[in-house]
This record gives structure tokens, sequence and C-alpha cells, in this order.
């Protein structure tokens, strides 16, 4: 799985976040976040990277510092799917 890390401390309920790196990044890419907490918020960038800033397809419910590890399956072709995307037919 290919990673980065937070490149700009994000507060809590923010809908952007500055990456040290989003190089590989596209519209729709899973990206999974930890957050000060240690529990890692998946979400998926919404639209293209501008630079390092990838906004996000839902907020954050917690602080993520500045270095803090970010998740990138599609880097390494793998697949990310939620419980409300998953059907019978896909188990």
């Amino acid at each position: 799985m290919g990673q980065t890390t937070v490149g700009t401390s994000a507060a809590k309920n923010a809908t952007r976040i500055v990456l040290t790196s989003a190089s590989g990044i596209a519209d729709h890419d899973p990206i999974g976040i930890v957050l000060d907490d240690g529990t890692v918020h998946w979400t998926f960038s919404d639209g293209d990277p501008f630079a390092t800033i990838v906004t996000l397809g839902s907020y954050l419910p917690g602080a993520a510092t500045a270095g803090n590890v970010v998740y990138l399956p599609s880097i390494s072709s793998e697949t990310f799917t939620t419980a409300t995307g998953l059907t019978a037919t896909g188990l």
C-alpha cells in the first residue's frame, strides 16, 4: 500500500488536507488518514489534487497533525470497498 504523510496539520471538520506528496492520487481514490487519536479515517479524494492539497469526500472527524501517516491503497492497485458499496455478488 502506498503512503505519504500529512504536510500541514488539519483541524477536526476540515474538508481539505495538505499532504507532503499527492503523487499518484486521482479523483475518487481512497485515502486513509491517521488521526491524532490513532484511528484511521477512510475517505476519498473528491477531485484531482491541486499540488499537494486534497479535497476530501468527507470531513475529518478529528485532528491530523503534520507527519501523521496517510495510506493510499490505489498507489499499489489495491481496492477499497465500503460496507455500503458491497453487494452479495461481490462477496
